[in-house]
Order: structure tokens, then sequence, then C-alpha cells
């Protein structure tokens, strides 16, 4: 594959990226703003079930994003090995590091509030 097409694979990498964060981003807003803005108390059944549907997003996110760096991993060295220069995500290093924390923290984060919401409210 020559130098040309691996620049253009790792472009469309890179949208893929900032599209899943874009995504991971969005459902946290809808989530959260659907507990907030909510009319009545939501029952403990009821989040369970939001806490498994959240659970399950986390992870679908977590292993999409995960694959995503690693491939611009491999986009980033078959560029090197073919004597080429790209220009590197600035700054994805750390992401990559600390990728398995950030998404613990947003599921510790939305429990918390997935919990805590809305409980004294009436119906």
């Amino acid at each position: 594959m020559d130098i040309y097409a691996l620049h253009e694979l790792l472009a469309l990498n890179r949208a893929l990226v900032s599209d899943t964060w874009n995504f991971f981003l969005t459902v946290h807003l809808a989530i959260f703003g659907i507990i907030y803005i909510s009319t009545g108390a939501i029952r403990l059944y009821e989040r369970v079930a939001l806490l498994l549907a959240y659970g399950g997003f986390l992870y679908i996110n977590f292993r999409a994003q995960k694959d995503n760096y690693d491939e611009q991993g491999s986009l980033v060295e078959a560029i090197n090995a073919e004597g080429g220069s790209p220009i590197a995500m600035a700054g994805s290093d750390w992401i990559v590091a600390y990728l398995p924390q950030i998404y613990l923290c947003a599921a510790i984060v939305g429990a918390i509030i997935i919990l805590s919401t809305n409980q004294n409210r009436q119906r």
C-alpha cells in the first residue's frame, strides 16, 4: 500500500475517533438530561434498567474507541515503515494510556447521577 493510501486511512481513522468521542458525549448528555428533566421520581427498577443499558453502552463504546486507537497506532507504524512522517494526533498517547480510567470515572459518575437524581420528587 502506498503512503498516500495510508495517510488517507489515517485521516479516516481520526474522523472515526472523533465521531466515537462525540457519540460518547451525546449519549451522556441525553441520559443525564432525561434524568434531570424527568417530571417524576424514577423507580428503582427503572434505574437498574438504565444502569444496565448505560453499562452496556460504556463497554461497547470503550471497545470501539480502543480499537480505533489501536488501528491508528498500526497506521502510524505502517506509514513510518514506508518512510513517511505522519502527523500524529497531538497528545493522543496519554488518552490511550488512560482510556480505561476515563471510562471508569465516567461509569462511576454516571452511576451516581443515575442512582441519586430525582429521589425526593413526588409522583
